[in-house]
């Protein structure tokens, strides 16, 4: 377990490592060092070695000139006394220093009775062969031969000397050290230059990356000051000050627009909430903390859906749907009293940078609604009573007699009038009047369904729609129920507990034969006829019902639109 650690290690350090010298390797001022060392190496290489070349070359040929020059010396000197002693003695002093290793002499004739064939040399080993290039045969002598002539010009032999090249190769070798001693700190001082110039240059493209980042993510406060000899750099660097600049102005100008918009927002006079993509509340303007009794902070990153008691918004609703749901829906508004509200609605969708929003400007309506529902109870209700009128009555008859039809159901409609009820409010007066017609109205209600329709059909006339029955007798019932109800005396304010009874005629028809005028003259003939049946009774319709009662009836009807009229 601890190798395998230590194996990971390793590699992990490796791996690290690695990376490292890559990054490096990829910066400026790598990529700067390698490319100076690659030229450095490859054409610095190339001139030293030419120039080594010359030189060495020079050296050689110097060399060879120079022995060339000795051994002409050398052969005139000979030429002066040409004894075998006095070669021998010259050849004894030209291989003292060292410079001349083989040293021979050959007579133009072997006959010459003065001269003898003379040869030294400092090595057994040398033999005589004539070079005419340096180093010819590899073996660090250069051989030359020169002619031995008299001043008449008469040959008298050869001198053949060596010179030892070793000098000139120590030379060349000492040139050659020194050469790339010379090449190592010309290297070491252009690549400590070079990392020196790389750093002075990638110091100011620094600066300026992370310049480019602060304005890129906004923050455009901190003054770019670049130091560089670089011109390139330095203009990239005042174009980018100017930049900076230019951000800064048109930021302060933004903001200070924002700020007016967001202060008109604020204090509009109208409710106005900003919403996001998710019907997340955004904004929330001092109209609307007073519409909803919210503050801003309590509501801002909530749902719009907890401020709407009525109808229940989906979570899922769009920015496309609000515009749309805004004009078809009545909304209840519900404020942090948990209090209710009729609530308008107007939205308006729009992009701020990148993002969808919806602004919503609300208004109280409660007034306006209450208002118009008191236009329509004035329009379909009695003011005395809160029941329904005459006309609201019809409508409810059209529907109950079409429900009938499509159901194959019956309905039945119950006419009532108060016995007495003129007696009675012309003693007590017609505020007792009203009152005992209010009493009546809330005692019907209460003796019905939620279904069935109790009107005031003008005066002290009441009548019913009972929209679904199954049978003639169901009505009967309800007559006598009411009737029984009536047995009880009426307790009115002011003018203590009044009895009163009522006469109810019942008209009932089915899907074939139900219309409106129709079914509701029945029901009035029939409560004439209990009326004349003594009172405080009620009859069901039939055809053969007097036509004393009709003619009657349609003559009163007629001077209550006459009066109308």
């Amino acid at each position: 377990m601890a190798i395998h650690e230590s194996g990971y290690a390793i590699v992990s350090s490796v791996v690290k490592a690695w990376r490292n010298a890559n990054q490096v390797l990829r910066s400026l001022p790598g990529r700067m060092t390698i490319s100076v060392i690659f030229l450095t190496v490859s054409f610095g290489t190339l001139l030293m070695v030419s120039v080594l070349y010359l030189a060495i070359q020079t050296y050689r040929d110097q060399f060879i000139d120079s022995v060339r020059s000795r051994a002409f010396s050398l052969s005139e000197i000979a030429a002066q006394a040409p004894t075998t002693e006095n070669i021998q003695k010259l050849f004894q002093g030209i291989l003292l220093p060292g410079r001349i290793v083989y040293a021979e002499f050959l007579p133009a004739t072997p006959n010459l009775s003065n001269i003898a064939p003379v040869r030294m040399r400092s090595d057994k080993s040398l033999a005589f062969e004539e070079d005419f290039i340096f180093d010819a045969h590899s073996d660090t002598v250069y051989y030359i031969s020169a002619p031995v002539s008299a001043s008449s010009g008469a040959a008298i032999g050869q001198l053949r000397l060596g010179f030892d090249e070793g000098f000139i190769t120590e030379q060349t070798d000492h040139l050659i050290q020194r050469s790339l001693v010379f090449a190592l700190v010309y290297l070491w001082a252009l690549l400590l230059a070079s990392i020196s110039l790389a750093l002075r240059m990638s110091n100011p493209i620094r600066q300026l990356q992370k310049a480019s980042r602060n304005i890129a993510s906004g923050h455009l406060e901190q003054e770019l000051n670049v130091s560089t000899n670089v011109v390139e750099l330095a203009e990239l660097a005042r174009d980018l000050e100017h930049m900076r600049e230019e951000l800064v102005a048109r930021s302060h100008k933004l903001a200070v627009s924002e700020a007016r918009y967001s202060a008109i927002l604020r204090h509009a006079a109208d409710a106005i909430i900003t919403l996001d993509l998710n019907a997340r509340i955004e904004d929330f303007n001092l109209a609307a903390e007073l519409l909803f009794g919210f503050k801003s902070s309590e509501v801002v990153g909530s749902h719009f859906a907890q401020l709407i008691a009525e109808p229940v918004l989906s979570p899922n609703i769009t920015v496309e749907n609000w515009t749309s749901l805004c004009a078809s829906t009545a909304f209840v508004g519900r404020r942090k009293d948990d209090s209710i509200f009729h609530l308008s609605l107007t939205a308006r969708s729009f992009e701020s940078g990148s993002a969808a929003l919806v602004a919503l400007v609300a208004h109280d309506i409660s007034n306006r609604v209450a208002y118009e529902k008191e236009m329509s109870d004035l329009a379909f209700y009695d003011p005395l009573t809160q029941l329904p009128n005459r006309r609201l009555f019809d409508t409810r008859l059209q529907q109950a007699i079409e429900h009938v039809r499509s159901s194959n159901r019956m309905l039945a409609v119950l006419f009532l009038d108060l016995d007495g009820f003129k007696t009675i409010n012309d003693t007590l007066g017609h505020q007792a009047g009203d009152l005992i017609l209010v009493a009546v109205a809330d005692r019907l209600s209460s003796l019905l369904r939620g279904s069935d329709t109790v009107a005031r059909f003008g005066g002290d006339e009441f009548t019913i729609i009972l929209p679904a029955i199954n049978h003639d007798f169901d009505t009967r019932l309800i007559a006598q129920k009411i009737i029984s109800a009536f047995a009880l005396p009426f307790d009115i304010v002011g003018h203590g507990t009044i009895t009163l009874s009522t006469s109810i005629g019942i008209a009932v028809c089915g899907a074939d034969d139900c219309e409106l005028a129709t079914v509701v003259e029945h029901a009035d003939t029939a409560m004439y006829s209990a009326k004349n049946g003594g009172k405080n009774s009620y009859r069901v319709y039939h055809p053969e019902m007097s036509n004393t009662a009709r003619e009657y009836i349609q003559s009163r009807h007629a001077l209550e639109n006459l009066s109308k009229g």
